[in-house]
C-alpha cells in the first residue's frame, strides 16, 4: 500500500505540488489496483489463465492478488509474467524434444543447436502466434536433420 501512496504523492509533486490531501483521498488504492488488474493484458496474460488453471473464479483470484501485492508489485506483474512464460516454454521445449539428452548425453547435437532450436520455437509461438504443436513438429524436423547431419 505504501508504494501506491508514493505514486500518488509523486504525481502531485510533478504537477506542481500543493496540498496533497484532496488528491490522495480521491484515489482509493483498492480501486486503482482493481483498475490495473482489469486491463486487457493483465486479464488475458495473467488473471484468466491462472484462474482457469486452478479453477478459481476470476474475481476471487483478483482479490487474492490484490491482498498480496502493493501497487508497485502489481505494476511489475505483467513484465514478469511474460518473462516467466518464455522461460516455461523453453523448459517445455527441452522436455518435449529431449534436447538435453541429445546434446549432453548422446552428443548428437551441439549446445548452439539446442539454443537456436529453442529460440526459434519460442519466438514462433510467442511473437508470431504459431500453434505450439505445429512449431514443435517443425522443430522436430530440424532436430532430425541435425542428428542426421543434413543441416549444419
Amino acid at each position: 500500500m505504501a508504494g501506491a501512496r508514493w505514486i500518488c504523492i509523486s504525481l502531485v509533486l510533478r504537477m506542481g505540488g500543493g496540498d496533497m490531501t484532496p488528491v490522495a483521498k480521491s484515489y482509493d488504492l483498492t480501486e486503482m489496483k482493481r483498475w490495473k488488474l482489469k486491463s486487457y493484458r493483465y486479464q488475458k496474460d495473467v488473471v484468466e489463465p491462472l484462474a482457469k488453471l486452478y479453477k478459481i473464479p476470476q474475481e476471487e483470484f483478483e482479490d487474492c492478488i490484490m491482498k498480496k501485492l502493493d501497487m508497485a508489485g502489481l505494476m511489475g506483474i505483467h513484465s514478469r509474467s511474460e518473462q516467466n512464460w518464455s522461460a516455461c516454454l523453453e523448459k517445455k521445449v527441452d522436455l518435449d524434444l529431449r534436447l538435453t539428452l541429445l546434446c549432453d548425453a548422446l552428443k548428437l547435437i551441439s549446445e548452439e543447436d539446442v539454443a537456436e532450436i529453442t529460440k526459434d520455437l519460442v519466438e514462433s509461438v510467442v511473437w508470431f502466434g504459431k500453434p505450439y504443436e505445429k512449431a514443435l513438429e517443425d522443430a522436430k524436423d530440424v532436430v532430425r536433420e541435425k542428428i542426421r547431419g543434413i543441416r549444419k
